[in-house]
């Protein structure tokens, strides 16, 4: 792939990105109006795992267009389809932090951006040195591998708390357009 033909995934992975941002933004906020869902935080990323398949699906896209030499049609999907569903998924999951702690939501949120960009630099590095030792396509293999197990790991969690939650039915006020408002704790002093 040429330099011009790599920018060009950059195109679209950014388009996939902007557009699964204000998506996942919708998504975390209709999620959060429902009424089984209100009782907890984690009641925000009920609807946003939908878009967990795509990003693991844009990862192994990506990897099967490396490994077979698809077309560029092909990569530009499979880049598009990976931005849009990490950029909704970070949404999601920015909106869930300031539900659950609006105390901290900001230095959570940075925490989290954070980890983002240390794990695409080792991954960035760490792909440079797989492309001497092996195919490329290997490598986001195993990347896909890795975030499934994540994504399964997340996945058990956020059931967990909504059953947990729904047990216990925290107490929460809609505002005027009916979307639940988790009441603020306190911030203790030291």
């Amino acid at each position: 792939m040429s330099e011009n033909m790599v920018g060009i995934t950059f195109l679209a992975v950014g388009i996939g990105m902007l557009i699964g941002a204000v998506h996942g933004g919708m998504l975390s906020d209709y999620s959060a109006a429902q009424p089984h869902l209100m009782h907890c935080p984690e009641g925000r990323l009920y609807y946003t795992q939908l878009m967990i398949p795509l990003v693991i699906l844009g990862g192994m896209g990506f990897a099967y267009s490396l490994q077979h030499g698809a077309s560029l049609g092909w990569v530009l999907a499979s880049q598009f389809v990976l931005g849009y569903g990490q950029s909704a998924i970070m949404s999601g999951v920015m909106a869930f932090l300031t539900a659950a702690k609006p105390s901290t939501a900001a230095a959570a949120s940075a925490v989290s951006m954070f980890l983002c960009f240390a794990f695409a630099a080792v991954c960035t590095a760490a792909g440079v040195i797989a492309a001497e030792k092996v195919e490329l396509s290997g490598f986001f293999w195993i990347l896909s591998g890795i975030l499934l197990l994540d994504v399964l790991g997340a996945i058990f969690r956020i059931f967990h708390a909504l059953s947990v939650g729904g047990r216990e039915q925290v107490a929460t006020t809609t505002d005027e357009q009916g979307i639940a408002m988790v009441p603020v704790e306190e911030p203790t002093s030291v």
